[in-house]
Parts: C-alpha cells; sequence; structure tokens
C-alpha cells in the first residue's frame, strides 16, 4: 500500500494502521466499561425504587414539597408585611421632608 501523499509527509502507513488498531482497542475497552457501569446503575436504581426503599423515597419527596410549601408561603408573608412596612416607613420619611 504505496500513498504518494503518505511518503511526502514521510509517514509508513504501517503505523496508521497500528495506532488506529491501538485506538479501537482503547475505545471497545471504554464501551465495556460504561456497559458495566450502566448496568451497576441500573441495578441501584432497581433496588433504590422497589420494596421498603420506595416507600421511604416517596416518603422523603412528599415532606420535602410540603417544606418548599411552607417556605413559599413564609416568603409570601414575609414580603407582604416588609412591603406594608416599607411603605409606612418611605411615607414617614416623605412627610418629614415636606
Amino acid at each position: 500500500m504505496n500513498s504518494s501523499l503518505l511518503d511526502k509527509i514521510g509517514i509508513d502507513p504501517a503505523i496508521i494502521l497500528i495506532i488506529l488498531l491501538v485506538l479501537v482497542i482503547v475505545l471497545f475497552g471504554l464501551v465495556f466499561y460504561l456497559m458495566a457501569n450502566i448496568k451497576k446503575r441500573n441495578k441501584d436504581i432497581k433496588r433504590l425504587l422497589s420494596g421498603k426503599t420506595a416507600g421511604d423515597m416517596e416518603e422523603i419527596i412528599l415532606d420535602r414539597f410540603a417544606e418548599m410549601d411552607a417556605v413559599k408561603n413564609n416568603s409570601k408573608r414575609l414580603t407582604k408585611k416588609n412591603t406594608k412596612r416599607s411603605r409606612k416607613h418611605l411615607q414617614h420619611v416623605s412627610a418629614k421632608s415636606d
């Protein structure tokens, strides 16, 4: 296999073939590693979502939603309270400056 382009550059085609072969082997290794990792994660997810653990997780999520609702309501209440307070203070300050 002779290539005039490779001859001009000074690269042996066998070296390119070896590099590509090594790259393919490394990529196959990476694919197998990722497949094993995905299999492990799927097993963990199935364990998490089954049986008693799933019920516990559902309860935790519902508790967190209740906490978020409480924080939201408290934030609205404080915003209203502080808005009224700020308006009164601004009115008081503007009345003094007149």
